[in-house]
This record gives structure tokens, sequence and C-alpha cells, in this order.
């Protein structure tokens, strides 16, 4: 089971007033109201269950090991509306590994012990523990999870935030995250004593969604799969980029298309237009694109 909403939720993504004519609006609040004042009373509790694991994975055709949550990289996506409750339980089913989950950018106002930053805000949950998370959506926008322990959240222990609200740019479809990471084709934690000596090593590949191929283009031996969105003509769409990388900064761009960056991290900025959107590691960029 990943998810229970418990409450009486509005429609996802769509809160009254908030269309493709006017983002800015979310039932009775807007893109104006201060959220550090201010955040809407939902009375929704969004409540997930959180596995880690160490198994096989091939997100480009090439197997090695890895670590997985639900057994998929990335992880799933925790969404909610702006002012929900977030009960998230997450169950360490790693090897010998401690572990804790990170939300980041999540203000953790009055639940900062729910900040996942081991030997910080808590201890590191040991093998078969359970532990669980609450916090409140004060925010909106887009962020990620992930391991805050040792060099898991670069062997797969990541995932994608969407808190649904107001927006300063109209669109017509939210088309979701797109998580972008490097990959390597071995585990993190075994080139760090390269990079300790001889600096950060080149990654084999980059993965955009937990996917891509491997090999040379057209070849034999080419392995995986690309990831696919399928786009309507005379359709805007709403792309939630993430930098999940461990040592990789991103340009991102769509040919003959304008992007339009709308928020930063979780914060709504004035909208400007770009062909060509850089993203910092650890960071998230909303768009609209046309």
């Amino acid at each position: 089971m990943a998810a229970v909403i418990k409450g009486t939720p509005q429609k996802r993504a769509a809160c009254a007033g908030n269309t493709a004519n006017d983002r800015g609006t979310w039932c009775d609040y807007s893109i104006d109201t201060n959220w550090y004042d201010e955040v809407p009373d939902t009375g929704v509790t969004r409540e997930y269950w959180l596995e880690l694991s160490e198994t096989e994975v091939a997100p480009d055709g090439f197997t090695r090991t890895g670590m997985t949550v639900n057994g998929t990289i990335p992880g799933p996506t925790i969404e909610a509306d702006w002012g929900d409750e977030l009960v998230i339980h997450v169950i360490n089913n790693l090897n010998i590994n401690g572990t804790s989950i990170h939300w980041h950018g999540l203000r953790q106002n009055y639940t900062n012990p729910n900040d996942g930053v081991v030997s910080v805000t808590q201890c590191a949950q040991a093998p078969g523990d359970t532990f669980t998370y609450r916090m409140r959506a004060t925010q909106y926008g887009t962020s990620w999870y992930h391991s805050h322990f040792s060099l898991q959240a670069w062997d797969g222990i990541f995932g994608s935030i969407v808190i649904n609200g107001p927006a300063t740019a109209n669109y017509d479809v939210d088309a979701g995250p797109i998580i972008i990471a490097d990959w390597f084709h071995e585990t993190v934690y075994s080139l760090a004593q390269v990079a300790a000596t001889g600096g950060p090593p080149t990654p084999e590949n980059g993965l955009i969604n937990g996917t891509n191929v491997f090999g040379d283009d057209g070849a034999d031996n080419q392995t995986g799969s690309r990831f696919e969105l399928d786009f309507e003509p005379g359709t805007s769409y709403r792309l939630r980029l993430i930098n999940v990388a461990i040592d990789s900064f991103w340009k991102f761009s769509i040919d003959n298309h304008t992007l339009t960056v709308i928020a930063v991290d979780l914060v709504p900025i004035v909208p400007f237009t770009t062909d060509v959107v850089s993203i910092g590691i650890g960071e998230s960029k909303t768009l609209s694109m046309f």
C-alpha cells in the first residue's frame, strides 16, 4: 500500500478557482498569500509507506547492486495539497545500514525532529525498524526526499515531492516531476575511496525519471530505454525539474521550445523565459512549456 488519504480531500491539483486560465487562485487563497503567516486548513492527512531495500537494479539496462524505495528508482512521489498533514512511515529493510529520510526544503516549523538529518535531528534508523515522520505542507511547489545517511541517496534512495498550490503563470496540464540524476555502474560508496585520492569519478550515465539507454546508439548491445512524454500541440505543460545528482550540474532544454521558469525550489518567482534552464545539485525548478 503506497498512500492513504484521510479526511475530505480537495480535487487534486485543482482547488476551487485554480483553472488553466487562473493558476494564481487557490480556493480562498492565492499566489499573493504569505504562507509564513497563513496556510489553508484542509483537514486532510496524507499517509505514505516507504520501504527501503537493497537489490539488483538496472535503470539503464546495466545491472548493479543498488538501493530502492518501494522497489523502484526513483521512489514514489509524495503528493499533497497546500495545508495538508503528512504522515510518512519509513521501513528500513537495508541489510546492515542505518538510514534516515530528509524532506528537502520543507519548512519544519515546530516539527524539527522530523527533518531527517542523522546526528542532528534524529539517530540513525536501524535495520528492521520503522520510523514515522509527521509534518505539515505549509509551502507548495516541487522538491524531493532522499536518504541523509552515508551516500545512500545516490545509490537510489530518493524521490519527488509535489505540493499542489497556486502558480505565477498559467498552464493547461501538469506533466509531473522530471528527476535528473547522474548514475554510476559501481556503488557510490565504493567510488568514494577513488574520489578521496583522485577527484570525483565520471558517471557512466545520466537518468531521467530512473531511465536511460547505455551503449552506442543503435548498436545491438545497447540496453535500457528512454523516458518519454507525449505532448499535444497547442497545449501548455508544467514540468517539475529536480536535480538529484551527486556531482553534476545540468542544463535542460527542449528543441524548438521556449521555457518559462515560474518557481525555484519551493519559492514561486516572477516568470521569465529562456531556451535553456540551468539546474544546480539539489535544486528544483518548475517550468511552463508552450
